[in-house]
């Protein structure tokens, strides 16, 4: 549908946040807006608010997403 729809989505970074946390691991708390246009509203585009939880392992000195868990409000 969105080649014939025209439809573009872009993501936008609201905010994030540290939810849990230990020596090894961390849930991070992300708010992304998902804007949304297409020939049917090309000027006004529909905001859809998702949030995501991206856990992520400490491996070797490094900080690595393990897993994302995503939520759509």
């Amino acid at each position: 549908n969105a080649p014939r729809l025209g439809t573009v989505i872009k993501a936008r970074f609201v905010s994030s946040g540290i939810v849990r946390s230990g020596t090894d691991r961390v849930d991070v708390l992300v708010f992304v807006d998902q804007v949304t246009t297409n020939k049917a509203h090309p000027r006004s585009p529909v905001v859809f608010k998702n949030q995501a939880t991206v856990s992520m392992a400490k491996v070797g000195g490094t900080w690595l997403v393990d897993g994302i868990t995503t939520t759509r409000g």
